[in-house]
């Protein structure tokens, strides 16, 4: 794998004999963190395609040993450094598993609006599936919100991924970059990007912002959609501060959207919304078995 947390070692509290493993220091915290105290670095498209293409990367590295994360999200995702400096590295790998080993066993993990709409319905983690995950992470690092920050994460939201129901960007967003959020997001896991093919695609991205490559077509879709975007905001910075004075990220989150990995029972039968209320309270009182 690409990235690591280097481990020092292990030490143990002489008063509640809990063993303690000492590992590497990121100063900034978890991606969520970050992108919570850093408004201003949502105006730099450049680097939000480097910090996705550095996801990529490890998730590369990971899925190439075979292995599925099954909880990918940005809380499991450590940074440090600042900007064309900073580190990111995939971390607590505690659930990831060999792909096919979870065959039978009926139990689904993680943060609910990362999970793969099959998982949902009971169907084995893939490789596939964290790439489901990858994308809501390309919604985030772009938007800087959570994906669906704004509503419960309970049955009535699965059944709504279930059924199609994804973030909505309110900016423009460059043609290319959307499509292949798209495709991550895909109902469909066959019809969904390998991690090899992310990291070729951001690595062009990349390569045609760093050294600016007026002609190709993503470089020009980046251009409209910055000139659109830079207007937006000037427009609403006259009735409120704007983001332009903020350092640190302003929103409102549901008080039942839930950003800890959790464990709860697969959707089944019908999936129908109009369906009885018995699998709109499937994610209420669910236990929490990780604390990110």
């Amino acid at each position: 794998m690409r990235g690591t947390v280097s481990f020092y070692g292990i030490s143990r509290d002489p008063k509640t004999n809990n063993f303690i493993f000492v590992f590497e220091y990121f100063e900034n915290g978890s991606l969520r963190n970050y992108l919570d105290k850093n408004a201003h670095y949502h105006y730099y498209l450049e680097e939000q395609i480097r910090y996705m293409r550095n996801i990529a990367l490890d998730l590369r590295g990971f899925h190439a040993g075979g292995s599925v994360h099954r909880d990918l999200h940005s809380g499991n995702i450590l940074t440090k450094g600042e900007f064309y400096a900073s580190v990111m590295v995939i971390t607590d790998l505690g659930l990831s598993r060999p792909e096919g080993s979870n065959r039978g066993k009926n139990e689904i993990t993680g943060v609910l609006p990362y999970i793969a709409p099959e998982v949902l319905q009971g169907k084995d983690y893939t490789k596939k599936s964290d790439i489901y995950s990858f994308g809501m992470l390309c919604y985030e690092i772009i938007t800087g919100f959570p994906p669906h920050h704004d509503m419960a994460h309970d049955g009535l939201l699965a059944l709504k991924i279930i059924k199609g129901f994804r973030p909505k960007f309110k900016m423009m967003v460059p043609k290319l970059l959307l499509d292949i959020i798209n495709q991550c997001w895909n109902s469909d896991p066959s019809k969904r990007p390998d991690a090899e093919y992310l990291v070729e695609t951001f690595n062009r991205f990349y390569d045609d912002l760093d050294i600016p490559n007026y002609e190709s077509e993503f470089y020009k879709q980046y251009d409209e959609s910055d000139e659109y975007n830079k207007k937006n905001k000037k427009r609403k910075s006259t009735k409120s501060t704007g983001l332009q004075q903020q350092t640190q990220l302003i929103y409102t989150s549901h008080p039942q959207a839930v950003y800890t990995s959790r464990v709860f029972a697969p959707l089944s039968g019908e999936l129908d919304l109009k369906i009885s209320g018995k699998y709109l309270n499937y994610f209420k009182g669910v236990r929490v078995i990780l604390n990110v």
